[in-house]
């Protein structure tokens, strides 16, 4: 998945390591895209009580002409493989049993995220400490890998920024995992104990309250989550379309 916050989904963290030196890459033909997550997970707005199985829809409107190459070379692709798109307009929805709760995210704060070497997209966020790729939400495996270009095995060229401009329609597993990845990867140390770390600490603020996704479902082996890309054991639909004129 997108690796890099552990970058590297082996990736999304370095990201966060070398925001403030990443270029812009040149995308003149891009055009302003909106970006749509579903999942069914775990939801907790501001001091309320948690809400189990709420159905949660990111959608962010980003210009893909703002392309980051976060510069940090892949373990297993040549060429750049790991980006964001930042400056997006980012709300969220929330239904639970019947109610429906609207968030505008606070600006700047949700990003794009893509590993165009393993196969991860979806939404990263933007905290003190640095870039959180596959929270609040992104996708591995399935047809979301299959949206990335990235073929298997997962070596060779990059398939490079392009999936950020295209239309897409695609599900796949669905992390919303502070910490990603949870175990150690290539040069990733994964977390302490092999688990995503709680979102408690790490708010996406907005206009109804600081807003808490967590990651309910995964699949353990020992202790720890399987695989950093099929240990969720969550799905999802991730979209990209053109922004209406």
């Amino acid at each position: 998945m997108i690796k890099i916050s552990r970058l590297p989904m082996t990736t999304l963290s370095v990201f966060a390591a070398a925001a403030a030196g990443f270029g812009w890459l040149s995308a003149a033909s891009a055009a302003p895209m909106v970006y749509t997550g579903i999942v069914v997970t775990d939801v907790r707005v501001a001091d309320k009580p948690k809400m189990h199985n709420a159905t949660l829809t990111i959608t962010v409107e980003a210009d893909p002409a703002n392309v980051v190459d976060a510069g940090v070379p892949s373990a297993s692709c040549t060429g750049s493989s790991f980006f964001y798109v930042p400056n997006g307009n980012a709300q969220m929805r929330i239904e639970h049993e019947g109610k429906i709760q609207a968030a505008h995210v606070d600006d700047g704060q949700i990003v794009i995220t893509l590993d165009a070497c393993s196969g991860g997209i979806g939404f990263g966020a933007i905290f003190s400490s640095g870039l959180q790729v596959a929270y609040p939400l992104a996708f591995s495996q399935g047809t979301a890998q299959v949206a990335t270009g990235v073929v298997e095995p997962r070596s060779g060229p990059s398939a490079g920024p392009g999936a950020l401009s295209a239309v897409v329609s695609a599900t796949g597993v669905a992390w919303s995992c502070i910490g990603y990845p949870p175990v150690q990867t290539h040069d990733l140390q994964g977390t302490p104990d092999g688990l995503c770390t709680s979102p408690d600490t790490y708010p996406i603020t907005s206009d109804i309250g600081n807003i808490y996704i967590y990651q309910p479902y995964y699949e353990l082996w020992g202790s720890q989550i399987t695989s950093d890309h099929d240990g969720s054991t969550n799905r999802g639909a991730f979209l990209i379309r053109r922004k209406p004129d």
